[in-house]
C-alpha cells in the first residue's frame, strides 16, 4: 500500500513538474534587453506563428526577444512578417548596410513608431555579431514603398523605350506619403498607383525585364505579388502560397512568422495558422503563439483585456491572467495545454501573456 502511495506521489510530483516546465519568463538583462528564459523544449518544431498586437508598445522587445532565441537554440534565420516583399527588401539592405534611408521617406510598415524603430536597430546589431544572416520574408500585399524600390533600382544610364518610359517617368514623380497607409481610403489610393504600374509591367513584360535586368526578379515579386489590395478577402490565402512559395525557392525549412491574430488560430477555417499546420511538411512540427494583454494601449485606445477574440474578456482572460501570470518576469509564456479550457488549447500552442503597457 505504502509501495503505491509513493508511486502515485511521484507520479502527481512529476506531472506538476512537467506542467511546471512548461512556462517561460521574459525578463530584463544586465544590459536591459529583454531576453526569454524558458525550459520548453521547441525542438520538435520547425515553424512557429507569433500572432501579435499591431500597436501595443511592448510588442517590438517581444518579438526582438523570440528572434535571438529561435536563432540561438533553433538556428532560425529567416523571419516572415505581415509586410509586402517591398518592404522586406528594404529591412534586409538596411539589415545589410544600417542605412537607415532604407526605412524611412516613407516609413516602413512596422516602423512608425520609435519603439518599432528601436526593434530595427537592435536587430541590425544582433544580426551585425552573426556569421549566418537574418532574412527578413515579406508575404503580404505591397504598400506605397513599391515605388521606392522601384527608384532604388532604377539603372542608371540606360535607355528608356518608347512601350514604357510614361509608366518610368510616372514611377520618377509620384510623390510618396510619410508612412503606409492605415486607413482604408488611403489604402484605395495606393492600391490605385499600385494597380497602375503593374497593369502597365504585365503589359510590357519584357520591355521592363530588360531594363532592371539582373534586378527584375526583385521587381517581378513585387509587381505579379500572388497578394493584392484588391482581394484583400483572401489575404490569408495569397500570405499561404507566398510563404510557401519562398520557402520552396530559398529551400527553407525553419522559420517564425509573425502577423496579426486575425490570421491565427490554428484550428480556425482557412486562416494563414491553419493552413500552415495542415501542410504535409510542416504538419507535426508546428507550433502557434499569441500574445494577450491586461491594462494595455494600442496607440492611444485602452482595453483592459486583448487577445483572441474568442476568449471571453470577462472572464477566461481575468482567469488566465490571476492564475499563470508570474510577476517576477515582465512578460510569462505558459503552454496551453496547461489550462483547462478547450477554447484555448483549440486555438494556439503557446501564450505569452502582457499587462500594464504604457500609453504612446
Amino acid at each position: 500500500m505504502f509501495h503505491c502511495f509513493k508511486i502515485l506521489l511521484s507520479l502527481f510530483v512529476c506531472l506538476n513538474l512537467c506542467q511546471a516546465q512548461e512556462t517561460g519568463c521574459f525578463k530584463l538583462n544586465d544590459q536591459s534587453d529583454l531576453q526569454l528564459e524558458t525550459t520548453i523544449d521547441f525542438s520538435r518544431y520547425n515553424a512557429f506563428f507569433v500572432g501579435e498586437f499591431h500597436g501595443v508598445k511592448g510588442v517590438p522587445e517581444v518579438k526582438l526577444a523570440l528572434i535571438k532565441y529561435l536563432n540561438q537554440t533553433q538556428g532560425i534565420t529567416d523571419v516572415f512578417m505581415e509586410i509586402g516583399s517591398g518592404a522586406a527588401w528594404l529591412y534586409n539592405s538596411y539589415m545589410e548596410t544600417g542605412d537607415t534611408s532604407f526605412i524611412s521617406k516613407p516609413l516602413l510598415p512596422y516602423a512608425q513608431q520609435q519603439n518599432s524603430r528601436d526593434f530595427w536597430k537592435a536587430l541590425y546589431a544582433y544580426n551585425s555579431g552573426l556569421t549566418k544572416k537574418l532574412h527578413i520574408h515579406g508575404i503580404d500585399f505591397e504598400r506605397i514603398e513599391f515605388i521606392k524600390v522601384l527608384r532604388l533600382l532604377k539603372p542608371m544610364e540606360k535607355t528608356v523605350s518608347w512601350a514604357i518610359k510614361n509608366t518610368i517617368s510616372f514611377i520618377d514623380t509620384i510623390s510618396l506619403k510619410n508612412g503606409p497607409a492605415l486607413y482604408s481610403e488611403d489604402f484605395s489610393e495606393q492600391n490605385e498607383i499600385y494597380e497602375k504600374v503593374r497593369t502597365e509591367m504585365q503589359a510590357n513584360r519584357q520591355e521592363f525585364e530588360y531594363y532592371y535586368a539582373e534586378d527584375f526578379p526583385v521587381v517581378a515579386k513585387m509587381m505579379f505579388n500572388e497578394n493584392t489590395y484588391r482581394n484583400y478577402d483572401n489575404r490569408n490565402r495569397a500570405m499561404y502560397h507566398n510563404l510557401i512559395a519562398e520557402m520552396t525557392s530559398e529551400g527553407i525549412k525553419k522559420f517564425v512568422l509573425f502577423a496579426g491574430m486575425n490570421h491565427g488560430n490554428k484550428n480556425g477555417l482557412l486562416t494563414l495558422s491553419n493552413r500552415l499546420k495542415k501542410n504535409k511538411v510542416l504538419r507535426n512540427h508546428f507550433a502557434e503563439m499569441d500574445m494577450l494583454c491586461k491594462d494595455c494601449y494600442e496607440g492611444h485606445l485602452h482595453f483592459d483585456y486583448k487577445g483572441p477574440n474568442s476568449f471571453d474578456k470577462l472572464i477566461l482572460m481575468p482567469a488566465i491572467y490571476d492564475k499563470y501570470l508570474n510577476s517576477a518576469c515582465k512578460y510569462t509564456m505558459i503552454a496551453t495545454d496547461t489550462i483547462e479550457d478547450s477554447k484555448v488549447q483549440h486555438y494556439s500552442d503557446y501564450l505569452i501573456l502582457m499587462k500594464d503597457q504604457p500609453d504612446y
